[in-house]
């Protein structure tokens, strides 16, 4: 699990600064699912390597490449939006590269979560703060369905609960880590 956490914190650009927080199931129901044609296009942050690349996929949702060091991410991606607060959701495609079949066979797949703040001119993201619902998790363990691997949290809620979660914390500024701005590089 951790070697699979490092691969998605390396390959997503607004992410190098922590851990993400993953969970199996996705955090919104079909009906939450929204688009919005301003998040397509590359976005980055201006005299930084890499960026993501955002194409629309299907009628709602997104394909996202991560342009970092190394090969390029891509997910599969989801705006959604619970109440007045929309988000993003990202869920990682499979992998093009050729890896050691034994080790993929452990790798699964999760949902990461991301605020957003602002869709153009500047894309302004937050990831879910991991230190904050760890602890937040600790002290409140019925709040959320969670389970922890070693040092790890993950979350394990189903959809319905997870989104009642997120409603519950829309408005905790504290519940999301430093914002991420890029701008439009295209």
């Amino acid at each position: 699990m951790r070697k699979y956490t490092g691969i998605l914190t390396a390959v997503l650009v607004f992410c190098i600064c922590g851990c993400i927080v993953l969970s199996v199931h996705p955090p919104y129901a079909p009906d939450d699912i929204v688009f919005d044609p301003a998040l397509i296009g590359h976005w980055g942050e201006e005299g930084e390597v890499g960026g993501l690349t955002i194409e629309e996929k299907g009628a709602t949702g997104y394909r996202l490449t991560s342009q970092a060091v190394g090969p390029p991410g891509k997910f599969d991606a989801y705006l959604f939006q619970l109440e007045e607060q929309v988000y993003l959701d990202l869920y990682p495609q499979a992998t093009e590269q050729e890896l050691e079949e034994t080790w993929m066979m452990h790798m699964f797949p999760m949902h990461s979560l991301y605020r957003v703040d602002q869709i153009g001119p500047e894309l302004i993201l937050a990831p879910l703060d991991y230190e904050w619902i760890e602890k937040f998790l600790k002290e409140h363990p019925d709040k959320l369905e969670h389970t922890f691997t070693g040092d790890y949290l993950l979350i394990t809620a189903p959809t319905e609960q997870y989104r009642e979660f997120l409603l519950g914390i829309s408005d905790n500024h504290e519940a999301f880590g430093e914002p991420v701005v890029m701008k439009r590089l295209d």
